[in-house]
């Protein structure tokens, strides 16, 4: 098969074709995700199945065999590093964690968290502004596999010179080497930051939450998806948090705020930080956290829309 027919695999029968297939042998909905980027993934990951095998399958054959786990590690960018874009942080550091002094713990939810680099990050940035045992990050992503690597916290020792550069680059206060220990060939997380951080697997477009953090930090997640699911994505985001609370997204994701039903007011000039401002604000009665140790039992983290 030449180069420019592998480009164009999952073409040979129309994307809609391939969704209806996915969702009735995977079970996974792909109407959430942008056709563009469903085509590329798709291409991708089926053209790197094929490396393998003598014999390529044809096109309707993979992807009816695809799993839900195969679907999710298509959709899976993984890209990430610590402190990736340094100047969230700084912002987040100077403009929006001050406003939450009169605050006894901030709850934080992170969407997207992959391999748990940025949570540790913010974790880390936490700990240095003084919030210490007074934070708890509910970080979620699709991809299990990806979780279980976020849990470990433990990175390829080639990437702790990106990693501190990054560090001090977002105004790092102390030295990076303060939050990790070493071996020949990893670098792991200390265990104090992962304390609070509860690391769960959801998917945003098929679930929803039973919690109201402070701060929801969606960063080039929604980039991704359909115009459609843009929109529903950021209503959920907006009924969830809790008043006087922000919202974090991607330096080039869109804010489609002519079709919303509340206002998102940028407060950064880099950070892509919002003050969101919702009229009809539900009244939420969900349990306060109960001590500086993180969530209490009785909170449902995630559940299946209806």
């Amino acid at each position: 098969m030449s180069d420019t027919n592998k480009a164009t695999e999952t073409d040979t029968i129309a994307l809609d074709e391939a969704a209806g297939l996915i969702a009735k042998t995977a079970g996974y909905d792909l109407a959430p995700y942008s056709d563009e980027y469903t085509r590329e993934r798709l291409n991708r990951y089926l053209l790197g199945s094929q490396t393998t095998s003598r014999t390529p399958a044809a096109p309707h054959r993979q992807i009816g065999q695809l799993s839900r786990q195969d679907v999710i590690s298509a959709l899976s960018l993984n890209v990430t590093t610590m402190f990736r874009d340094p100047v969230f942080y700084r912002t987040l550091k100077q403009q929006v964690l001050p406003t939450f002094e009169h605050k006894k713990h901030l709850l934080i939810w992170e969407i997207g968290c992959s391999t748990g680099e940025e949570a540790y990050s913010l974790s880390i940035t936490l700990n240095e502004a003084g919030w210490g045992a007074h934070h708890t990050i509910i970080a979620t992503d699709f991809n299990r596999f990806a979780l279980e690597r976020a849990r470990v916290g433990r990175y390829d020792i080639k990437k702790a010179g990106t990693f501190t550069h990054n560090y001090y680059a977002a105004e790092g206060q102390s030295s990076f080497s303060n939050y990790y220990s070493t071996t020949s060939d990893f670098l792991e997380i200390d265990p104090f930051l992962r304390r609070h951080i509860i690391f769960r697997e959801a998917d945003v477009t098929k679930e929803t939450i039973d919690f109201c953090p402070d701060l929801i930090i969606c960063r080039n997640v929604i980039f991704y998806f359909s115009r459609s699911q843009q929109i529903e994505t950021l209503d959920l985001f907006s009924r969830s948090l809790k008043a006087g609370g922000y919202l974090c997204i991607g330096s080039k994701e869109p804010v489609p705020a002519h079709t919303l039903e509340f206002e998102m007011t940028e407060i950064s000039q880099g950070g892509r930080i919002f003050a969101i401002n919702r009229r009809d604000r539900p009244m939420q009665h969900f349990p306060e956290l109960e001590s500086d140790r993180g969530l209490p039992s009785n909170i449902k983290l995630l559940g299946q829309k209806e």
